[in-house]
């Protein structure tokens, strides 16, 4: 684990919530 691992997260963390607003 290190910056990449949590870069992707929030990478993902943002995909999600953007998909989440637009679903709403």
């Amino acid at each position: 684990m290190g910056e990449v691992a949590v870069l992707n997260l929030i990478k993902l963390c943002l995909c999600f919530y953007t998909w989440f607003k637009g679903k709403s």
